[in-house]
């Protein structure tokens, strides 16, 4: 980072300059606008990751270039101006890679009939529907399924049945796993205009708009570089996961800046609700309340009890949880330490050899006891891996106080990069956080998550693909520490290595 002695004041080139590279970057919108318009999934996605690159290219130089100057109006304009620019262009588009967004058109609709969305999944409604269900159903669950396949058959337009949207759901063997505040969401998308895509993702954008307000007040009451919100607004992977995509993950990252400012403003039970809410969108931000714990003391816990618990009061029953536990339980994607801890495990536990050198997430045996052993194992070791992790967050000292963010985004980093499944939309999360402490370990892992969509069909990332998004990592982020040791020395702060 360059000191604000250092800093020049702006002339024209360099609004000429930022504008130039705010076109540059708007090329590479354009180039995901024609990927979205490709229908072989596999030209797509190369065209897509073709053009992610340069975006991670332009947004690279332009925030080193940022650096070297103060902030001022104009140079804001700029940023916060392409950024919109960019998410407007995006909404209309074809979703790339992506199909989540059917379940969350469903789950709207059937929340604003005022009906339970974990109550069955999609394909015990489709089987229903067609009259060869397996399942024993008893008589009110079949009253109930018959509603539910009524609300299936009934139009999104005048020549249109919901049916081909929950056809779509991928997973269909699983109840929805979205929290209460997702929901709620998905249902107010619905009464805006059902079953239309661009409308849902018009609102999570909105949310993910107003996070980055958020994180720019509290770069103003800190007195921070504010020009840092580039880092959230020019994003290459916020911009498709959310403006293209539709992640309800804006809703979390909107949770989580609201979770910070409060922290910043002094506001810890506003926090502690914040964090509960986050949960209500997306499970992860949960990390939070052990990262501040000290800083939310009682009044701030209890307010993340209470607002979990209006959440979820609503939609309690004996499956509201089922689809999480299945996720928790089965999914594995594009892991890091987990895949590694996975695998050293499992030759430990299997006399005749290894199941395959470094086996992929699908390469496996579901049935083989040794194997789950070993998979319940790595869970549990990174499991508490992470929880010491959170610990030593909670109640190491960080000079001053503008290091909530610097908390918040080490929490959920180790959280992503110990876990099972690490999608790009999930780090999304930690971007708005960069920009009040800026971490070009977290940066590298965020911006080369999209080459995981170099999978194969059964969704395997290369292993020299997890190489390139996660070794690079180990360096930055050891370079982040020194950053940070030289910042508590500067201000004088008690840091213990």
């Amino acid at each position: 980072m360059i000191n604000p002695e250092e800093q020049q004041q702006p002339g024209r080139k360099d609004f000429a300059l930022l504008t130039a590279l705010g076109l540059a970057m708007l090329y590479v919108v354009w180039g995901f606008i024609e990927a979205s318009r490709i229908d072989d999934v596999e030209i797509s996605r190369n065209e897509y990751l073709k053009f992610h690159m340069w975006g991670v290219f332009i947004f690279c130089i332009t925030f080193w270039f940022i650096q070297r100057l103060p902030d001022t109006k104009g140079l804001l304009l700029i940023i916060a101006g392409f950024g919109l620019v960019y998410r407007v262009l995006l909404i209309p588009t074809n979703l790339i890679l992506e199909d989540d967004v059917y379940r969350y058109l469903w789950d709207g609709k059937v929340v604003a009939h005022g009906l339970n969305p974990y109550q069955f999944s999609p394909e015990e409604l489709l089987a229903f529907a067609d009259g060869d269900s397996g399942k024993a159903f008893t008589g009110e669950q079949k009253q109930d399924l018959a509603r539910f396949v009524e609300l299936m058959k009934s139009g999104v337009g005048k020549h249109n049945e919901f049916r081909k949207i929950v056809e779509q759901i991928n997973y269909p063997e699983v109840p929805t796993i979205y929290p209460p505040f997702s929901q709620f969401v998905f249902a107010i998308s619905y009464f805006v205009r059902p079953g239309h895509v661009p409308t849902l993702k018009i609102l999570v954008t909105l949310f993910e708009v107003a996070a980055i307000v958020l994180v720019f007040l509290s770069l103003k009451e800190l007195g921070l570089k504010q020009t840092y919100i580039l880092i959230p607004a020019w994003c290459p992977v916020l911009l498709k996961e959310f403006a293209n995509s539709g992640h309800h993950d804006g809703l979390a990252i909107f949770a989580v800046a609201l979770a910070i400012f409060c922290l910043v403003k002094g506001r810890n039970t506003i926090a502690g609700a914040a964090i509960g809410l986050g949960v209500l969108a997306k499970v992860y931000p949960g990390v939070l309340l052990i990262v501040f714990v000290r800083r939310l003391k009682l009044k701030g816990c209890l307010a993340f009890a209470a607002i979990m618990i209006l959440g979820y009061l609503p939609f309690m029953g004996k499956r509201t949880f089922e689809g999480f536990n299945t996720y928790a339980k089965e999914w594995q994607y594009n892991a890091a330490i987990f895949l590694v801890v996975r695998d050293v495990l499992v030759p430990m536990l299997k006399e005749d050899g290894i199941f395959g050198a470094f086996i992929s997430d699908n390469g496996k045996d579901d049935s083989d006891p040794r194997y789950l052993a070993a998979l319940t194992g790595a869970k549990a070791i990174t499991g508490l891996i992470l929880l010491a992790c959170l610990l030593w967050l909670a109640v190491h000292p960080i000079p001053d106080r503008w290091p909530d963010a610097l908390r918040a985004s080490l929490g959920l980093g180790a959280l992503f990069i110990l876990a099972p499944v690490i999608n790009p939309w999930y780090l999304c999360v930690i971007v708005p956080m960069l920009a009040l402490y800026p971490s070009y370990g977290l940066l590298w892992f965020v911006l080369l998550s999209p080459l995981s969509y170099t999978r194969d069909i059964d969704y395997v990332v290369p292993h020299f693909i997890r190489c390139i998004e996660f070794l690079p990592m180990l360096p930055l982020l050891v370079l982040d520490y020194r950053t940070l040791k030289a910042s508590a020395a500067r201000y004088g702060s008690e840091f213990n290595s």
